[in-house]
């Protein structure tokens, strides 16, 4: 059983920005990350994953509208289908006409041509969705994918350029974000002292990590989130 699971992601004065949602499967009792539940998958099962999780926001778009946007993380496969990438922002497409807020996350793991991104991304915002590059830092989330297409945030794996050495790197990311209105979040904060210290020309960033909050799992009832880590 696959369930979804949000985590909010928080301005740098603490307030609520939106959220990201996160797949997860009950198996036997335990609630597992698609790290876990996907590790050995087959071709064509994250276009399913994908499917279900838009499923999933959809029947419960009552409960998701009003709280901010939804980053919604879209895998490689489905992104490297170009017909599968299309009906599923057609979907999610359906959902921000009746009032959700939707943030489109490129896969650090899509290496398609710099035409093909572009499309997919011109297609989503045609549509009125917003767009990330996700896990800047990782694979193919680089300087170059992020000055060469248009983006509304840009996500940085901050556990993968957290040395001092990339504070050059981390600092031109933050100057061209201002630059063109793109919305800095650094991801995977596991404690906020670290904005006091080397970090600090960053802290006027958006936060996401477990320092701030677990995800929780939607209810498929009430509108409640229940801690889930």
């Amino acid at each position: 059983m696959t369930v979804l699971a949000l985590q909010s992601i928080h301005f740098s004065n603490g307030k609520v920005l939106g959220y990201e949602v996160l797949a997860r499967r009950i198996v036997s009792g335990r609630m597992l990350s698609p790290g876990q539940f996907m590790a050995n998958s087959q071709p064509g099962e994250w276009i399913l994953l994908d499917r279900e999780i838009v499923t999933l926001v959809t029947e419960n778009v009552s409960e998701l509208i009003g709280i901010g946007p939804l980053f919604i993380n879209i895998s490689s496969e489905t992104l490297s289908s170009p017909s599968d990438a299309h009906a599923l922002i057609k979907s999610l497409a359906g959902v921000y006409s009746l009032g959700l807020e939707i943030v489109l996350e490129i896969s650090e793991k899509y290496s398609d041509g710099s035409g093909g991104l572009d499309s997919l991304l011109s297609f989503a915002r045609s549509l009125g969705l917003r767009v990330a590059i996700d896990d800047f830092g990782s694979e193919n989330s680089n300087m170059a994918r992020l000055v060469g297409h248009k983006w509304d945030y840009c996500k940085v794996d901050l556990p993968a350029l957290l040395v001092p050495a990339n504070l050059t790197l981390l600092t031109e990311i933050r100057d061209y974000c201002l630059a063109n209105h793109v919305g800095l979040i650094l991801e995977k904060v596991e404690d906020v002292s670290i904005l006091s210290g080397w970090l600090k020309p960053l802290n006027g960033a958006s936060l996401q990590g477990f320092a701030l909050s677990k995800p929780g799992v939607l209810n498929q009832t009430p509108s409640l989130l229940q801690s889930s880590r």
